[in-house]
């Protein structure tokens, strides 16, 4: 039996190691902003607090009008980001993105330890995948889709009644924040499916199955309705269907396209994905225990990874829980030595990794928190400059900081794909 002191060590020592990934994931956070998007949400975000509403139609571009149908489905992080903006320029940007993704890394990790990893391999684990998952870190509302994920993950892992209705409102705040709330609905029905069949293999007490098993797929059925409770009501599941369905944003917007496997960032993700598939399959053969609604996740955005390159942050997060409770299942067959020898190889991968991250990861900028290479904050100077106002021709990347910075002209195109017209 456990004495109050040793509570109070096992507390501290799970404390401490999750302080790895948290503290590492918000410095490969903190880098200037790229985002040509994040500019767009910003002034949709003005616009909002100068009317006092949502828009549902989209007069930004000189080739759309007052006529024009606009889904915000991002209005709830435009916001944020709007009021982080507000109170600390592009530093609230950047501090907001840190913040999301250290309390990402740290659910992950306390999610990985609660499913039966050691302390010590989930936050080793959880530190050198979200290494990996750095390079795909962008300061723009998708970030919530991880936030959430975990925070279901882990409340759901013990699903009293409490905890079920926290997520089903976890997940209505989602859908008011981002589109990839559908992600929430796929755990909600994962997480149920996983009960179920943890129950007839008697991986649960038969007792206690029964009725959370009904009440967990009673939330699952009901997840898609609450998700109404939006601005935009079916408009929002309309707009989902049609930007899947938008064949030219796969050869024009970036985070659309596949995967460019000559890119490193690229190649560590799959080379990390093969790794993590490989460890689950080891310890499915020798009958170990896997984290199979994490497992199932992993898959399904590993398999849409392939399909654009905008999933391959949650694959690769979603990853952690999953590679840390097969790493410790397979540990617990090793002795002691055995486990110390496998625990300091992956903090020598860890330590690689982050070496191999740092410089392209920080990108530090001479002239300041912008990337300039990306963003045109010196076009927009001499637009202002010279006082030119009216229709301008830019590309899409542009256009976001375009209607940030210059009001006075109307851009041709901007990052919102179902308004913009694809010629």
């Amino acid at each position: 039996m456990d004495t109050p002191d040793m509570a109070r060590k096992t507390e501290t020592r799970l404390l401490l190691w999750g302080m790895l990934p948290l503290c590492l994931a918000m410095f490969l956070s903190w880098r200037p902003v790229v985002s040509g998007d994040i500019w767009m949400h910003l002034a949709t975000a003005r616009e909002m607090v100068n009317t006092g509403s949502i828009p549902h139609t989209a007069p930004f571009l000189y080739n759309t009008d007052e006529k024009t149908p606009f889904i915000n489905h991002s209005w709830g992080m435009q916001l944020i980001f709007y009021g982080a903006y507000s109170l600390a320029g592009v530093d609230g940007l950047i501090a907001t993105l840190a913040a999301f993704t250290g309390i990402t890394a740290l659910l992950l990790y306390s999610y990985a330890v609660e499913r039966g990893a050691s302390p010590a391999t989930a936050a080793i684990t959880s530190a050198a995948i979200f290494t990996i998952a750095s390079r795909f870190l962008i300061t723009r509302p998708l970030i919530i889709a991880p936030l959430i994920s975990a925070a279901m993950l882990l409340l759901l892992l013990k699903p009293t009644r409490a905890r079920v209705l926290a997520s089903l409102g976890l997940l209505v705040l989602w859908a008011n924040m981002h589109a990839s709330f559908l992600l929430g609905i796929a755990i909600m029905f994962i997480i149920a499916a996983e009960w179920s069949i943890s129950s007839r293999l008697l991986l649960t007490e038969q007792s206690e199955s029964g009725k959370e098993g009904k009440m967990l797929w009673a939330a699952a059925l009901a997840s898609p309705l609450l998700c109404l409770l939006n601005p935009n009501g079916t408009g929002l599941y309309k707009y989902v269907y049609d930007i899947q369905n938008l064949t030219w944003i796969h050869d024009t917007i970036l985070e659309w396209m596949p995967p460019d496997w000559g890119r490193t960032s690229s190649v560590n993700f799959l080379a990390a994905s093969i790794l993590v598939i490989a460890l689950n399959l080891a310890a499915i053969i020798s009958r170990r225990k896997v984290a199979l609604a994490p497992l199932a996740l992993f898959a399904l955005l590993f398999w849409q990874s392939f399909d654009a390159r905008r999933f391959m942050l949650n694959a690769s997060l979603i990853a952690i829980p999953v590679a840390a409770v097969a790493v410790s299942a397979i540990l617990e067959s090793m002795n002691r030595a055995g486990r110390a020898v496998v625990n300091i190889v992956l903090a020598a991968i860890l330590a690689a990794l982050v070496i191999g991250t740092f410089p392209s990861s920080r990108s530090v900028e001479p002239e300041g928190n912008i990337n300039k290479r990306y963003i045109p904050v010196k076009a927009t100077e001499f637009i202002k400059a010279q006082g030119i106002t009216g229709n301008i021709a830019n590309t899409p990347y542009s256009g976001g900081y375009l209607l940030w910075a210059c009001p006075e002209v109307k851009p041709a195109t901007d990052g919102r794909c179902l308004v913009n017209n694809p010629q």
